[in-house]
């Protein structure tokens, strides 16, 4: 969404600057974007304005979407299969702000829509690859803890019971001189 919010908001500030030529140009430049599958501004009456495809100018955009984003001034946001590529498109009301009222009068609260469509294909990839990533990390990560708390695990409980068992088979066996081994706690201050 950020990247949209670019370009919306960079040809919004071309259109105040009034040069529909220019805006056109930018229109055009951010068009041939590799992310960017589509980039039309559309009027208040529907009529193409600016477009990535120039042949689009001055066509009227019949979509429901566009209708909605100039009724209720509400940004539309989609993701379809489109041009064979998963997209994100975003449908941006252009309001009628204060800077724009002195070309286009104060009576419409819209003016128009930027619709934008982006390539999320790549976006995609990225996410999959952090994804895996992160996956692998914290799969490592696991197994370095496991590793940590075996170790710990023998080295604090099991080796001092393994000792404890060896003594204790001792002890049953006669040999009363495996008692000096035997950890403190269990000891008795004198043998009977």
């Amino acid at each position: 969404m950020t990247v949209a919010e670019m370009f919306r908001d960079s040809l919004e500030h071309e259109m105040t600057e009034g040069n529909p030529q220019h805006v056109q140009e930018v229109v055009a430049d951010y068009a041939a974007k590799n992310i960017v599958n589509e980039l039309v501004i559309v009027s208040v009456e529907r009529k193409v304005f600016a477009s990535g495809d120039v042949s689009e100018i001055g066509s009227t955009r019949y979509n429901p979407e566009i209708a909605r984003a100039l009724s209720s001034g509400e940004t539309i946001i989609r993701t379809e299969e489109r041009y064979g590529q998963n997209e994100l498109g975003v449908i941006y009301p252009v309001m009628n702000k204060p800077q724009c009222q002195s070309c286009h009068g104060a009576e419409k609260e819209t003016l128009g829509v930027i619709e934008i469509g982006l390539n999320r294909s790549s976006i995609d990839d990225q996410i999959r690859d952090q994804i895996l990533i992160m996956a692998l990390i914290g799969g490592l990560t696991f197994i370095a803890v496991g590793a940590a708390l075996a170790f710990m695990m023998r080295a604090m409980v099991m080796n001092p019971l393994s000792k404890l068992a060896a003594s204790a088979s001792r002890l049953a066996q006669g040999v009363l001189a495996c008692w000096l081994i035997l950890p403190a706690f269990l000891r008795t201050e004198s043998i009977e």
